[in-house]
């Protein structure tokens, strides 16, 4: 009679436990979990050789396979499902993560180039210095490379028999009571003369000292600086040999190179801003005058050509600075670059959905300009995106995903429930240790087969 008692005992006590729980709200669970939304699931039929053939009744693959079921549940009343890649990070995470929020909106955009450049002579300004007969140096005034000459100034005085036989022709025609008052014949004398660049004040002093000069003297034809000298005092020269390179340097040019991708933004009549290394602080202006036809194999770049004014000199060829170029883009929807994760076949931004959540938009990016992205597509003016840490973000994206299409896979939530019932064991195991050990048999034999003594 005992007995009895105490079986109905203990089934009263099991029956007042489950009405009990019945009756628990989610918030005073036991396990302290959120109920969680219903779901309303389809069942579906999936090749196990093609993942990506999917069919709503049973029957073969196209490799004549039967296709196995699976469950797709989504939950009704609910939270909005969210995009595959999804991933929620607390608040505790996000500021251990130091994660940092930008806002897709419409931007004034100036495409900023900032590149190399070195300081040239303007070619424009380069004069060789030669005769047009042969003769000998006699005195050289312009004695050494980097001299500065102006124009009008002499650079050497020169001795040569033709100059000096043309000179008595001249003399003979211009003295001669036939020829007197400018006749074809003085006029081709003089002409001769003034092929070989004998200037019009040196004729005229021939003809009024009524005798030929043995040496003449060479005059610089513009202000600038001996970059090349070719002759010395005493020196025989030919017809055509070059004796000096003069360059200007007024004003001097900057070669900037310019990527391939900036060429767009990059045109004749743009401003630009130079800092040269030899001025810090110093802010130069110049002018964009040529781009440049042809790329260079080797750096991949065009070259710009700058004009810089140069009063004083003090800008000197050979110098090195940064050229900054600006290009107004206009008002355009953009997004702040440093959000964008570039994973080589596509660009994706992650949009802050709310509550932590997080998705990836896969997006089409146009120009990039100060820090910013054009958004041809995937984004919305208003959209707050993650600008820091991105890649983080884009780990556990990708870690989700895989989740997700491996728990889609027949036979895995099979394997999960194992697997969480399996850890439910352990966990009870580790908190009641005794009763581990009281289950274990107490003469255990732990020798390996034929090592009994």
């Amino acid at each position: 009679m005992r007995k009895y008692l105490i079986i109905f005992s203990m089934t009263l006590l099991a029956l007042t436990a489950y009405g009990c729980s019945k009756h628990t709200t989610p918030g005073t669970a036991a396990t302290g979990q959120a109920q969680q939304a219903p779901e309303n699931c389809t069942t579906l039929y999936k090749s196990t050789m093609m993942p990506k053939e999917i069919s709503t009744s049973p029957g073969k693959d196209s490799m004549g396979m039967e296709m196995v079921p699976f469950k797709k549940c989504e939950q009704v009343g609910g939270e909005k499902p969210h995009a595959p890649g999804t991933v929620r990070i607390s608040a505790r995470l996000q500021q251990r993560y130091g994660v940092t929020l930008g806002t897709v909106k419409n931007r004034d955009l100036t495409f900023s180039v900032r590149n190399d450049a070195i300081i040239t002579y303007n070619e424009t300004r380069i004069k060789d210095i030669n005769i047009k007969f042969s003769g000998w140096i006699q005195r050289l005034f312009a004695d050494y490379t980097g001299m500065m000459v102006y124009q009008g100034q002499p650079l050497f005085t020169i001795y040569s028999p033709e100059l000096v036989s043309a000179e008595q022709e001249y003399l003979l025609v211009a003295g001669s009571p036939s020829t007197a008052g400018g006749s074809e014949l003085v006029r081709a004398a003089e002409q001769k003369l003034r092929l070989w660049n004998i200037t019009a004040s040196q004729i005229e002093r021939i003809r009024k000292a009524g005798k030929a000069f043995k040496t003449l003297s060479y005059y610089a034809p513009f202000t600038g600086f001996i970059i090349e000298k070719h002759v010395v005092q005493g020196q025989h020269v030919d017809a055509g040999q070059t004796l000096f390179r003069i360059a200007g340097l007024s004003d001097v040019w900057a070669m900037v190179d310019i990527y391939e991708n900036q060429i767009p933004f990059v045109h004749a009549g743009q401003q630009v801003s130079l800092q040269i290394q030899a001025f810090p602080g110093n802010d130069i202006r110049g002018r964009i005058d040529y781009i440049y036809p042809y790329l260079n194999n080797d750096t991949r770049t065009v070259k710009a050509r700058v004009v810089i004014p140069n009063p004083g000199y003090i800008i000197k060829p050979g110098m090195y600075g940064t050229a900054v170029i600006k290009d107004v883009i206009g008002t355009r929807l953009s997004v702040p670059s440093a959000a964008v994760m570039n994973t080589g076949t596509r660009q994706v931004v992650f949009v802050d959905k709310g509550d932590g959540y997080f998705e990836p938009h896969t997006v089409q990016l146009g120009e990039h300009a100060d820090g910013f992205s054009v958004v041809v597509s995937g984004l919305d003016a208003g959209d707050r995106v993650v600008t820091n840490p991105v890649f983080l973000i884009d780990a556990e994206s990708n870690l989700n995903e895989v989740s997700g299409a491996m728990g889609s896979m027949p036979g895995m939530n099979k394997t999960k429930q194992k697997e969480n019932q399996d850890s439910k064991v352990k966990m009870q195991q580790s908190e009641h240790p005794e009763q581990r050990q009281g289950n274990a048999p107490s003469n255990q034999d732990n020798s390996m087969p034929g090592m009994k003594m």
